[in-house]
């Protein structure tokens, strides 16, 4: 019998990625409960009851609609981002005496900044009332929500002392998906005479979890006796041996050469 012989050499592009997983040390909300005091046009919305210089407005129930470019606010380590959430009202009509008890930087989660107090005379529709915070992630986190707490007086003259808005939030990194395989170096198989099985175990370099590994290269571009895994991606990776993809060479003629995969 003639031996026949091949190396496989796997190479493989590394990406950021990111999952749903991590932890923190941290409550994952966050946020006095304490009432911001809010005055406008005689109005007193942090009372048990409330006061007015006017002579009255008549109508329903209204609430503050708050409105943030997305349900995720997801920032690179090391990088910084300002999320500016709106506020309206529900059917338009306007809302007064409007402000947030725990936008300063003292009370938001950590890497959070925003003004030392906010609020709004009065609101309704378009972008009017817009808060400006700012996200400085100093560490790799998900599954995070920060909730401001806020009054006003709704259109029927009624204080709101309340009310809330959360949103979620992670710190993502930059971490490289790395590949061991088993066995190592130059693989040998006999012509005709069984197979030889590589086993590419997956991990990311720092530790923190990835997701949608993916090989992209083409099946049928192997060449002849190599046989490529059944799955072609693992939804995540991190650590142990959770992400694994096998490939098989079966030689049927003799040969040599190197195989590079993405």
């Amino acid at each position: 019998m003639v031996a026949a012989h091949r190396s496989l050499g796997l190479g493989f592009a590394c990406a950021a990625l990111l999952s749903g997983c991590g932890s923190s040390s941290y409550s994952s909300e966050y946020g006095s409960t304490s009432v911001a005091t809010s005055t406008v046009a005689g109005i007193s919305s942090n009372a048990t009851g409330f006061t007015s210089d006017a002579s009255g407005v008549n109508g329903t129930h209204d609430s503050v609609v708050a409105t943030a470019p997305s349900n995720l606010v997801s920032v690179e380590v090391g990088t910084t981002k300002t999320i500016s959430v709106t506020f309206t009202s529900s059917d338009g009509r306007t809302i007064t005496g409007f402000g947030i008890s725990n936008a300063s930087g003292a009370v938001l989660p950590p890497g959070w900044s925003g003004p030392a107090s906010f609020g709004c005379a009065s609101l309704s529709t378009g972008s009017g009332c817009v808060l400006n915070l700012t996200f400085t992630p100093t560490m790799y986190e998900v599954g995070q929500t920060l909730t401001l707490h806020y009054v006003y007086v709704d259109n029927s003259m009624e204080p709101v002392t309340t009310d809330s808005m959360t949103l979620a939030f992670q710190a993502t990194t930059n971490d490289n998906v790395l590949a061991a395989l088993v066995p190592a170096g130059q693989i040998n198989a006999t012509v005709n005479s069984g197979s030889q099985t590589v086993t590419a175990t997956f991990t990311t370099d720092d530790g923190n979890p990835a997701s949608a590994l993916a090989v992209t290269s083409d099946p049928a571009a192997l060449p002849p006796g190599w046989i490529a895994p059944a799955a072609s991606s693992c939804a995540t990776v991190s650590a142990g041996t959770a992400c694994q993809l096998e490939w098989v060479y079966t030689p049927t003629a003799p040969g040599n050469g190197t195989i590079t995969i993405d």
